[in-house]
């Protein structure tokens, strides 16, 4: 792998809902929050960080964005002005006749642009849950997609793409740096799967984990309905030991520091790179 300095992450934990500026100023007061005191070279945010869908799903009164949308002109210019990169875990976005479950990235070296569409989309039934239908609402991605930061190579995902080890072997076989998984994790769901499937990622692919997560009681701009999400915001390292981790379901700030040198040293130990029979 090329000589890399190490990377200071900035976790954003969030309790979004269906209104955009309360999810707007929440985000900004995190961001900042985190940049206080700490040289961070990139924030991340959770899946649905600008909105969230509480209430049940209306064709017709969706909320959506484009990339000319002036949240992310402010978001622009907050970013050149703070020298960080965000990525934006994902939001409802809107490619002429289809809407993607996007991630879109920023920095000082240009537009914001989105990196990844969500490849697998949440249709299910679990027991104690409302059943959710995310294709009723988007269109698939397109698979594996590599964001380039300060020269680390980073996995893109989002969060039920986390179940589907093919997508994360890709990575793992480009050697990728590190996996992102912005989430909104179902609390069923989450207590019982969320650590132990981003720590098997981890070791899988010999690579840091870091997954940003909406957390708590999500209740509609009206006060008439809520939704729960797990929270535990982690970050796991290439050994799969949890580096950091947000235990309270509120918003939240996790920063930590990427050392190339762990990398190296997990794959010295167990090449799996040369060992590969697929």
């Amino acid at each position: 792998m090329p000589e890399l300095k190490p990377l200071r992450v900035a976790l954003i934990q969030l309790q979004s809902n269906d209104s955009v500026d309360h999810n707007e100023k929440q985000i900004f007061q995190l961001i900042d929050h985190a940049l206080q005191g700490s040289d961070v070279d990139l924030v991340v945010l959770p899946e649905n960080a600008l909105f969230f869908q509480v209430g049940p799903f209306d064709l017709q009164n969706r909320t959506l964005f484009s990339l000319k949308n002036p949240i992310f002109e402010r978001w622009n210019k907050m970013v050149k002005t703070k020298n960080v990169a965000l990525l934006v875990g994902s939001v409802p976005l809107q490619e002429g006749d289809r809407v993607f479950n996007a991630s879109v990235f920023l920095d000082d070296n240009g537009d914001p642009r989105v990196v990844y569409r969500k490849t697998h989309l949440f249709d299910v039934e679990v027991e104690g849950e409302k059943p959710v239908r995310e294709s009723d609402q988007f269109a698939h991605g397109f698979g594996p997609q590599i964001l380039e930061v300060k020269g680390w190579r980073l996995g893109l995902s989002i969060c039920y793409d986390l179940r589907f080890p093919e997508l994360y072997l890709e990575y793992g076989r480009r050697q990728v740096e590190a996996l992102l998984v912005p989430s909104a994790f179902l609390a069923t769901t989450g207590e019982a799967h969320w650590e132990v499937v981003l720590r098997a990622r981890a070791i899988e692919n010999q690579a840091f984990v870091l997954a940003p997560a909406q957390g708590g009681v999500h209740t509609s701009i009206s006060g008439d309905r809520t939704r729960t999400t797990y929270g535990h915001t982690m970050a796991v390292d290439p050994w799969g030991r949890v580096i950091g981790a947000i235990d309270e379901p509120k918003p939240e700030v996790l920063v930590i520091t990427l050392d190339p040198a762990v990398i190296r040293q997990v794959r010295r130990q167990i090449p799996m790179d040369q060992h590969r029979r697929l």
